[in-house]
């Protein structure tokens, strides 16, 4: 418990990151256990992969859920969800062409909008 406070600690100073609440820090705390918990899984995944396998690491977003994650990056987060079970983290679990099962192959051309996974472009 001692080792989360402390990588939260570190995480929070280190981004610059100040919280309006004694519960807002909580909730961050929590949230961002859960995607330190994920990446710390998927490093261990990755270790017998050799020199070039996939490094994953904490950053800004580490403590947003999933939700806020999509928001920003200006995904529609109601279409899909996260199972609990899965490797996908709680804020990095953008979708692709492939995993989203919309049907699309390499060679087509992608209409996110259409496919109800992105928003239109804002002014």
């Amino acid at each position: 418990m001692r080792e989360d406070m402390e990588d939260f600690l570190t995480f929070a100073t280190h981004n610059g990151k100040g919280y309006a609440s004694v519960d807002e820090f909580q909730k961050r705390q929590r949230i961002f256990k859960n995607n330190h918990n994920w990446v710390e899984r998927m490093n261990r995944k990755q270790e017998n992969k050799g020199p070039d396998a996939a490094r994953f690491a904490d950053n800004f977003f580490s403590d947003w859920e999933d939700s806020e994650y999509r928001n920003y990056k200006g995904l529609d987060s109601s279409r899909h969800r996260k199972d609990d079970d899965s490797d996908e983290p709680d804020l990095l679990g953008a979708v692709s062409y492939e995993q989203g099962g919309l049907g699309f192959s390499n060679e087509e051309k992608i209409d996110w909008v259409a496919a109800g996974v992105m928003t239109p472009v804002k002014d």
